[in-house]
């Protein structure tokens, strides 16, 4: 995860340096990093060697989604799971909240901390459960749990917004933009609901909740980004998390180059810095890792960091296979993620560094593999490569690093000009 920058001119004499294998301070530098290794360097012995040290080798849950409902009162063009279920209509009540409640004291164990993420559907549908929920947990640890809700906003009121402030709920509303890029979301007649999320925001930011965006990337929005973030900024957002489109059912609304996706976040990437927002996809899963040198091992908590609780008494790793049934089991009082032969296959996917076919790629550092849930309806098998994302991500990182140049460029500028101001990284 080192970076080394070099002019022309350097890199052409770090060539000569070599071939005359003159101990240059530059070359003795790039051989301790590893830029520079020996004809006999085994890279594959170094690669699985260092793996071994970044791979999860058990499991690790530290948060889980609990799908109140699957119940939604949108029909949002591009959504993955109400467009492929036939007869949404189950929401969790009575004896299977107590059992999630239940299973959630059990796999949150002795962590310090534990997050636990409401979802649907449209969760507000059952919002009494997600309440319940809260209370019940909150009641047996006051400290240990923190709570998110990720609502498209159109249920959101003013008794709603006091609940979510009291409990400290943290919101993520769906919105794709103003109201032109925001058409490809719309409730069950037909018509368009940016209204109903606008007013959740106001609603929100009135009772001081702490509120983020979720904003899906499609061809309406994605050439617009940078704008949207804007537009975002002026609404009091700190938090952006920019969703890809999934699932063969949205193809017509994905945006068709990687090369072209992977520009246009970039740039609302640099903007929301700009602006001091927090941006989730480029900044947070890549730029954080890249910048402070942490391989990001898994893009997917799925790996063995969570679990899933369906509305019909169902667990598995995977929130997005709901409507298939696949990849889970019935949920009982004696589950145990270390024991289930599903959070075991999952496990042992492993992501990049576990592959021999991503060993050269150079943004091995910063991918963590793509959506299991893409790759399986692309190909019909469980799997974390996708040429769509490989190509995605080595754009982001080409970006990323030339940012990184820039960024190192001001701060050296800074130190000898205080009044000049640049954002953080």
């Amino acid at each position: 995860m080192k970076k080394a920058y070099l002019t022309i001119g350097e890199y052409g004499k770090l060539v000569k340096d070599i071939s005359s294998d003159i101990g240059s301070d530059e070359v003795t530098e790039l051989r301790r990093l590893k830029f520079i290794v020996g004809d006999n360097y085994d890279k594959e012995e170094a690669f699985h060697r260092v793996s071994k040290l970044l791979l999860r080798t058990e499991q690790s849950v530290s948060q889980c989604y609990v799908m109140l409902t699957d119940l939604c009162n949108f029909r949002c063009t591009y959504c993955y799971l109400e467009n492929v279920l036939k007869n949404p209509d189950k929401s969790l009540t009575g004896g299977a909240t107590d059992q999630v409640i239940e299973a959630i004291l059990r796999i949150s164990g002795t962590k310090d901390q534990f997050r636990v993420i409401f979802f649907g559907g449209e969760p507000l549908m059952n919002r009494s459960a997600m309440f319940d929920i809260i209370r019940r947990l909150r009641a047996f640890d006051s400290e240990k749990f923190e709570f998110f809700l990720v609502t498209n906003g159109s249920l959101v009121t003013e008794s709603v917004a006091k609940s979510l402030k009291e409990f400290a709920v943290r919101v993520g509303v769906s919105i794709d933009g103003w109201r032109d890029l925001d058409r490809l979301r719309v409730s069950v007649n037909g018509k368009e609901t940016f209204h109903q999320a606008l007013n959740a925001l106001i609603l929100l930011e009135k009772y001081g909740v702490e509120t983020g965006i979720s904003c899906t990337v499609s061809k309406e929005n994605c050439k617009a980004l940078e704008e949207v973030v804007d537009f975002f900024y002026e609404l009091g957002i700190k938090s952006i998390g920019f969703n890809l489109i999934l699932d063969r059912q949205g193809e017509r609304y994905a945006v068709s180059d990687p090369k072209e996706l992977a520009y246009y976040m970039f740039r609302a990437f640099k903007r929301a810095t700009e602006l001091g927002i927090l941006e989730d996809r480029v900044g947070r899963r890549r730029g954080i890792p890249l910048f402070q040198e942490n391989p990001k091992v898994y893009d997917c908590p799925a790996y063995g960091e969570q679990v899933f609780f369906s509305p019909d008494g169902r667990i598995g790793p995977c929130q997005a296979f709901y409507s298939t049934g696949m990849f889970q089991e019935q949920l009982t009082s004696s589950f145990d993620a270390s024991s289930s032969v599903v959070f075991q296959e999952w496990l042992d996917m492993g992501g990049p560094f576990k592959s021999n076919v991503c060993m050269n790629c150079p943004a091995i550092g910063v991918c963590g593999g793509a959506c299991p849930y893409d790759v399986y309806t692309k190909t019909g098998k469980l799997d974390f490569v996708d040429p769509y994302f490989c190509t995605f991500v080595n754009e982001i990182l080409k970006y990323l690093l030339k940012y990184y140049y820039q960024v190192s460029l001001s701060r050296a500028a800074l130190k000898r000009s205080p009044q000049i101001s640049i954002p953080n990284s």
